[in-house]
């Protein structure tokens, strides 16, 4: 047995190695040597800390030779350096890699050929201080999509069949938008770098299509009782500029984006059939009159391909119409309206919009005979109807106890309020050694306590990592929790250190319109400090009547 003989406290050194001589009788020879090297920790000693505990990520198999995450962690030991490695790597399929120095994580050329991969992966990675040997978890929640994932649909049958009216020289249609070819992903694909390109795949003298919109247009008159047919060609791309400039409307030059994008799909082809259909035959009757405004609600959670508006139900004697949209290609590129039937069709998730504008303008052209037309304005308002996610109510938690406060004593509950069965609380780090020795959490109620006594603490101050961890969807809710340690005997240093109200009268006016269970933001309690003014927390306040 090796015994502790004086007290660690006040060594010059961190590290011993210890050379024991064994000795065993009447062996030759009689001694043999072990040495067993002993680190010294300080028990109030800095752990390293993750500057993001928690990220969440979106990524393309396409992506191979590119870092799409870095983890970060720093350490108050300036002499350290950390190195990252991933916990448990042989669970995530090994597709992931590591920069051990530099923290970035990129996919490993084996995700090509594996066909069994999950969509969601949750990486814990270790980040290790060096020197000292002490380390702090950081997670990585990565959704995966999937090449084949990324090849678009098109939304008509296996062949489109459209009629048209007869175009001439001077008729002022040449180059202007007939109709629209429309292709989609699955809604949870979308990324604002993800963008559908088309083109026309035969020799076509007639036709030309907007490679961004997928609308087409004719660059020469269309003769009446005549059948045009080629393919249309969709596929995706991925982009770092934004290319979304209007340009040339109907730019059929192959050129036009090289260079800004890359394709990273298979490309599906679909037939077109038009039909072209002489203007003597056109009704010429009045068309039938339609709200010259009209306005929608779309939730922000409405799927992609979803039908919002049917303007064609006005159509009382069944004419023959025509839907063209028009205005600009950074609001027409979320909606489609069905050239024959008036189906308004949202085509990329509208959330993308949600922090730039909650209303959108479109307008749209109705007609029955190429000559009349009717201009409907559609005003789409968008509304909110995500789900907060589960999270803090802060990033930041405080409580101030007494040196003398007895184990099992609860300083803090930290709950939050759409919790989940499946979900547990746990201290997933600290910043000093020591304080994971004193606290415990309880896993399903989110209460702090106290596991040993605080008298003999070398530290008055401790930070606590609190995460909130779901196994059924890899998702985690983090907040940090400071705790301030009072000695009682010391009145002055408590006086110098005290906090008061930002201010002492608070009025709030409570609306009638608050939706039932859903959290609504009132105030926010502040306290600054007595010695010094500069000095702002937000308290861990409670209602106590």
């Amino acid at each position: 047995y090796l015994r502790l003989t004086h007290s660690l406290i006040g060594l010059i050194q961190s590290s011993y190695w210890l050379p024991i001589r064994l000795t065993r009788y009447r062996a030759h020879p009689p001694h043999t040597y072990i040495h067993i090297h002993i680190s010294i920790r300080q028990e109030n000693f800095y752990l390293p800390q993750c500057i993001n505990i928690y990220q969440n990520v979106k990524i393309y198999d396409y992506l191979i030779e590119y870092p799409f995450a870095r983890i970060e962690a720093t350490t108050i030991n300036k002499n350290s350096f950390i190195e990252y490695t991933i916990i448990d790597n042989d669970k995530n399929d090994k597709i992931f890699s590591i920069d051990k120095q530099k923290g970035f994580i990129q996919l490993l050329t084996t995700i090509q050929n594996n066909r069994r991969l999950k969509s969601d992966y949750l990486l814990i990675i270790n980040a290790l201080d060096n020197q000292y040997k002490l380390s702090v978890n950081c997670y990585l929640k990565i959704h995966l999509i999937r090449r084949q994932q990324l090849i678009p649909k098109f939304i008509y049958s296996s062949i489109y069949n459209i009629d048209l009216p007869e175009i001439q020289y001077h008729s002022g249609r040449l180059r202007q938008r007939l109709f629209q070819i429309i292709a989609l992903l699955d809604t949870h694909v979308y990324d604002k770098k993800l963008e559908i390109r088309y083109r026309i795949v035969d020799s076509n003298q007639h036709f030309i299509i907007n490679r961004q919109t997928g609308y087409i247009a004719a660059k020469q008159p269309l003769n009446p009782y005549t059948i045009y047919e080629f393919h249309v060609q969709a596929f995706t791309v991925a982009h770092q500029d934004d290319i979304l400039s209007d340009g040339n409307e109907n730019d059929d030059d192959e050129n036009s984006y090289q260079g800004k994008s890359r394709i990273v799909s298979p490309r599906k082809i679909l037939p077109i059939k038009i039909r072209i259909l002489p203007m003597i035959s056109l009704n010429k009757s009045l068309l039938s009159t339609i709200d010259s405004t009209i306005n929608i609600d779309i939730l922000k959670t409405t799927e992609v391909g979803s039908t919002i508006l049917h303007l064609g139900l006005n159509n009382r004697y069944n004419n023959t119409q025509w839907f063209i949209m028009i205005g600009h290609i950074r609001h027409t590129r979320y909606f489609h309206v069905d050239f024959q039937t008036g189906h308004l069709i949202l085509i990329r998730p509208i959330e993308e919009l949600i922090n730039q504008t909650n209303i959108i303008e479109l307008r749209i052209n109705v007609t029955n005979d190429w000559i009349n037309m009717n201009t409907i304005k559609v005003i789409v308002r968008i509304v909110n109807n995500r789900i907060p996610s589960i999270e803090f109510a802060q990033k930041d938690y405080y409580s101030s106890i007494s040196k003398n406060i007895p184990i099992g004593a609860e300083i803090a509950r930290l709950t939050i309020e759409n919790s989940s069965d499946d979900c547990i609380y746990s201290i997933d780090s600290v910043e000093r050694i020591k304080s994971y020795d004193l606290f415990r959490i309880n896993s399903y109620t989110g209460s702090i306590t106290v596991s040993n006594s605080l008298v003999n603490s070398p530290s008055h101050t401790h930070l606590l990592k609190i995460i909130y961890r779901c196994e059924h969807n890899y998702h985690i809710a983090h907040t940090n929790l400071h705790i301030n340690i009072l000695d009682e005997k010391n009145s002055l240093n408590q006086t110098n250190k005290s906090f008061r109200f930002s201010q002492e009268n608070y009025l709030i006016i409570f609306e009638t319109s608050l939706i039932k269970n859903r959290r609504k933001y009132l105030m926010d309690f502040e306290l600054i400090s007595n010695n010094d003014h500069q000095i702002r927390i937000k308290p861990d306040a409670k209602i106590l009547q």
